[in-house]
């Protein structure tokens, strides 16, 4: 997929879509929507045709977490197919234990794997209740979820550098002493920001490359 220049807004307006449309899924029982390709097309239409009508300035006042707006805003915005492997996940994503996500999302995906097939592992980290069905739903409508809902990438370090530096500074007491490189994030080209769900899940299904919106910062 050749990688394009596009415009904040529709980046904006992605990231509010896909936010709206997860809490639609997740109203719906999911054995009415598994495989009901039409039902879920023609919800999507509508939201999609709702946000495009939207100036600017409308999109902007939807955005709840203005710190992502101003993040958004600092940016020029490409789409294009970006390596899994070079994006970090969001710390503690959906409420894995931050030490989950330390690695690139395959990483992650592989440790999370290990817990799940051996359950004899009773020292490590629980996994959220509700995770599995997360992950299960989207790869079971990934035919749907995949062409409609690109991840949102921004540059690495946007968010794990700033969590590295809360480790160094002691993590609150959460840390003990000597561990704190369990829970130093490495730093990858790309910041997962929005899609870390999804993008774990593409990572479960072998799936190398993804289509993506990714920032970079402007030049002055």
């Amino acid at each position: 997929m050749e990688t394009k220049k596009v415009t904040l807004n529709e980046v904006k307006m992605q990231f509010l879509l896909a936010d709206k449309f997860r809490e639609y899924f997740e109203k719906v029982p999911e054995e009415s929507i598994i495989d009901d390709i039409c039902r879920l097309t023609e919800e999507y239409d509508k939201m999609l045709r709702s946000y495009e009508k939207l100036s600017e300035i409308e999109i902007n006042k939807l955005f709840i977490d203005k710190t992502r707006l101003t993040r958004y805003d600092s940016l020029d915005w490409n789409k294009g197919e970006i390596e899994l492997a070079r994006m970090g996940p969001w710390p503690e994503m959906k409420g894995l234990d931050i030490r989950y996500t330390t690695g690139n999302v395959p990483d992650t995906v592989e440790r999370v794997k290990k817990v799940w097939k051996d359950r004899t592992i009773y020292n490590q980290p629980k996994i959220p209740r509700g995770f599995y069905d997360k992950i299960n739903s989207i790869k079971s409508n990934f035919y749907f979820v995949y062409p409609r809902f690109p991840i949102i990438l921004t540059p690495g370090g946007t968010e794990r550098a700033f969590h590295n530096e809360w480790v160094r500074n002691g993590g609150e007491g959460l840390i003990k002493q000597g561990q704190e490189n369990d829970w130093l994030c490495q730093i990858y080209d790309y910041d997962v920001d929005s899609g870390n769900a999804r993008a774990f899940s593409y990572a479960s299904l072998n799936i190398d490359r993804i289509n993506c919106y990714f920032g970079r910062r402007k030049i002055e």
